[in-house]
């Protein structure tokens, strides 16, 4: 029997899962993620569309919105675990990440999971039978929760230099839970540390209802956003210490990879500029 499907923010890791099990199929693929692949197998693609309360019609347009925006937003990421290579990544709000799956990391690295239980059983249960490709550990709380103490009960070492992905993450919180993440991170981190995050301009429930109307998955997903942080990443990172490295967008990253940019995340087009930002210290 196939696991349950998590519901709230958990739901939108399927969404993620299902385009990188998309890309993973495709004959020029940025990647090839066995776990996304795994979930497919197991759940199905359409599951991926529907908000956990409805009915399982429709359900389409928030990934056809989305066009190539997930797999380029992966290859950021997994570029900066690529060229940190600390000992250390931790993945907030990690869903269904797949990357202990599929990264080649130094050997030694360990790369800790933080989410809710229930997405993390559910996480296991779709990788029963998946061999990993570095160490990792998940942590199971919510991150309104105290945690930092639970991921050092996990293991996690704040004198040894960490990687931090905020992948997908800030769009759900309000600006003081933004500021409250980013300091507790900061606290943790030794130097030679780098963290990356995105970042919106504006409302992304909006800039998707703009461009494809509204269905079941666009309104689930319009309850679940929040505003983000209280400023641009130069600043808001700089404010803690951090001294920015790369600063960059999606329609520019899609550009470099040879992939189309979704309208949503095209300025010139009405969309939203999304930003993808890393910084060390």
């Amino acid at each position: 029997m196939a696991p349950t499907i998590p519901e709230g923010v958990g739901w939108t890791a399927l969404v993620v899962s299902a385009q990188r099990a998309a890309e993973s199929r495709r004959p020029d693929a940025l990647f090839h993620d066995p776990l996304a692949e795994a979930l497919v197998e197991r759940i199905g693609e359409q599951a991926a569309n529907v908000p956990p309360d409805a009915d399982g019609e429709g359900g389409g347009d928030l990934t056809a919105a989305m066009g190539d925006f997930l797999p380029v937003r992966t290859c950021f990421f997994d570029r900066v675990v690529a060229e940190h290579a600390t000992p250390q990544v931790v993945i907030l709000a990690a869903g269904l990440d797949g990357r202990a799956y599929r990264l080649q990391q130094p050997e030694g690295t360990v790369i800790f999971e933080v989410d809710v239980p229930e997405v993390l059983a559910f996480r296991d249960a779709i990788a029963e039978g998946l061999t990993p490709t570095v160490a990792h550990r998940g942590v199971g709380i919510d991150l309104r929760e105290d945690w930092p103490a639970a991921l050092r009960a996990g293991g996690f070492d704040p004198a040894v230099p960490t990687t931090w992905l905020l992948e997908g993450l800030l769009i759900y919180l309000p600006a003081d839970a933004a500021d409250l993440l980013l300091d507790r991170l900061t606290e943790l981190s030794a130097p030679g540390s780098a963290v990356a995050v995105e970042y919106t301009d504006r409302d992304p429930a909006a800039a998707v209802s703009d461009h494809v109307g509204s269905d079941p998955a666009i309104t689930e997903f319009a309850r679940l956003v929040d505003e983000g942080p209280p400023d641009v990443p130069t600043r808001w990172l700089g404010s803690r210490g951090w001294a920015l490295d790369e600063w960059t967008t999606v329609r520019e990253q899609a550009r470099a990879l040879g992939r189309p940019v979704p309208a949503i995340m095209d300025p010139d087009r009405d969309g939203m500029d999304t930003w993808l930002a890393r910084a060390h210290r």
